[in-house]
């Protein structure tokens, strides 16, 4: 598990790392909640999916049902030219979103006035803990 590395690029160490166990016969399965979290381009996920059926490994979607037919080929690669398809149009709209946002003069980061003011009144800031009816005040000491 690559976290904070994006899905559209090979260069993620853990995703390398596997590949290369995967030669040590380590294991013989890749599971994946879908199969656009191995790989979000074409090339990449036939590139490595060669590699590991060459080591023995399968790749397994825990979610789409890919049958083991002929068939399969054909929804698989449909799977993933959406995937990518998917990735690069969402890419174009966040692209567009931020440009739009430039031209009005507004900030594409995370705090604003509106978030400050919800942080000052939230009263987790002061110490206080609350879940249903409980609620705890912790004490901060210098």
């Amino acid at each position: 598990m690559d976290r904070a590395f994006s899905v559209r690029t090979d260069r993620r160490p853990d995703f390398q790392r596997m590949i290369k166990d995967s030669e040590k016969n380590m294991f013989d399965v890749v599971l994946v909640w879908k199969l656009d979290r191995f790989a979000r381009n074409r090339y990449d996920s036939a590139h490595y999916k060669s590699i590991l059926k060459r080591n023995g490994v399968k790749v397994i979607s825990a979610t789409e049902i890919i049958s083991q037919g002929a068939e399969a080929i054909l929804l698989e690669s449909l799977l993933e030219g959406y995937v990518e398809y998917y990735s690069a149009k969402l890419s174009k709209k966040v692209i567009r979103g931020m440009k739009e946002n430039a031209l009005k003069c507004k900030y594409n980061g995370e705090i604003s006035i509106n978030s400050l003011t919800r942080m000052l009144h939230n009263r987790k800031y002061i110490g206080e803990y609350k879940y249903r009816d409980v609620v705890c005040l912790t004490v901060f000491l210098q």
